[in-house]
């Protein structure tokens, strides 16, 4: 019997947890894989999935995240950040196709940043857009039928030991403590 296909999608956070939690699955039987490239805000995510998902294969997980770049407040681009209608709208679509392919579909809910914070002086990001998205998106993937991880809870506490200097990305503490997380959430998700 082969091994079940998980397949993650998401932006640099999941970028950086990804090899970890292919580590951390190693012994459930379980294949981790994922695009290479920055699945980015979730209109990128959603023009590119034809080329991340396998045409053919069976796929038994998906985990997947869309958001910082969506709600992040960027001074170079118009709009400045996508209005929360726009973003589900995107996750309903994406949802549509990721619920065509897989078993299950798991919904990550986007991690809180260290505030104040700025990236590359262009990027702005807040807790309190990030909970308004949060929530929406978590009540969109339950009328979809769409599981929930909710990591915006396993962080919120977190100290600033868990972020690199520019408050959004993980440290190795963070990648450490987020790859455990989201293991744990695809071990639950795959069960039998």
């Amino acid at each position: 019997m082969s091994s079940k296909r998980v397949i993650l999608l998401g932006d640099s956070i999941r970028l950086s947890y990804q090899e970890e939690v292919q580590r951390l699955l190693l012994g459930h039987d379980l294949t981790v894989s994922g695009p290479a490239d920055n699945c980015r805000f979730s209109l990128y995510t959603l023009m590119r999935l034809a080329d991340w998902l396998p045409a053919d294969e069976e796929v038994d997980t998906i985990h997947w995240n869309n958001g910082l770049w969506d709600l992040g407040n960027c001074t170079r681009r118009a709009p400045t950040y996508f209005q929360v209608d726009e973003y589900l709208v995107n996750l309903g679509f994406i949802a549509e196709e990721l619920q065509k392919k897989a078993r299950r579909v798991i919904w990550r809910t986007i991690t809180p940043v260290r505030e104040p914070q700025t990236i590359v002086g262009t990027w702005t990001f807040s807790n309190e857009r990030i909970e308004e998205y949060n929530r929406r998106s978590v009540e969109l993937m339950c009328k979809l039928g769409i599981g929930v991880h909710d990591l915006w809870h396993d962080f919120h506490h977190a100290g600033p030991d868990w972020y690199v200097a520019d408050g959004v990305h993980l440290s190795p503490l963070g990648v450490t403590r987020c790859a455990a997380s989201v293991s744990a959430a695809i071990i639950a998700g795959s069960a039998p």
